[in-house]
């Protein structure tokens, strides 16, 4: 099944050389800290074993982006 059914394929993927992941100065941080790499409170609090202590992720930004969030009310 493909994206028109909604069903999402997990894909493991290894590289044998650098893999370099950017997605802006919004984006990047949220990627490092799903992929645990951050800051130990933040990664445990949202349930995310920490790989990297890297305190220093996402610690500068001062915009709206949500970060982490967990939708439980229903729009309709």
């Amino acid at each position: 099944m493909g994206r028109n059914q909604g069903v999402t394929e997990l894909k493991i993927v290894r590289a044998t050389r650098l893999v370099v992941v950017a997605a802006g100065a919004f984006g990047s941080p949220s990627i490092l800290e799903r992929s645990g790499i951050g800051a130990k409170y933040i990664l445990e609090k949202n349930g995310i074993s920490q790989i990297v202590d890297l305190p220093g992720v996402g610690e500068n930004y001062m915009g709206a982006f949500p970060g982490f969030r967990k939708v439980t009310e229903n729009i309709g």
